[in-house]
């Protein structure tokens, strides 16, 4: 079966939680050092999910994979980190298809 690119395009989600809506100490709880990324991988993989990447900086932490749904990339970054799944519902944000690209794509500086 060969998949259309709208549907590929739908498939691509990210899941993250940025200064924009966390202050430091709940941005802390979410927070991915190199352990905790192999950690999701190897999840990841397990899941199935085979192209994923994650970003942890000070300002925010995101993770993007081809998937069936953001929820699945905000509950791998939840399980690994110390930050609940209700916390990030409460200050993350979830995207797939052309609001997650436009996300990855934009210009950081507006």
């Amino acid at each position: 079966m060969k998949l259309n690119a709208d549907h590929i395009r739908d498939r691509f989600c990210v899941a993250g939680i940025s200064y924009r809506k966390a202050d430091t100490t709940v941005r802390g709880l979410f927070a991915v050092d190199n352990d905790l990324h192999h950690q999701i991988l190897r999840e990841a993989h397990t899941l199935g999910i085979r192209s994923l990447f994650v970003l942890s900086t000070c300002n925010r932490t995101e993770i993007y994979g081809y998937c069936s749904h953001p929820e699945i990339l905000a509950r791998l970054l939840t399980d690994f980190t110390r930050g609940s799944y209700e916390e990030f519902l409460d200050h993350g944000f979830l995207a797939h298809g052309n609001p997650a690209m436009h996300h990855l794509f934009r210009d950081r500086k507006s």
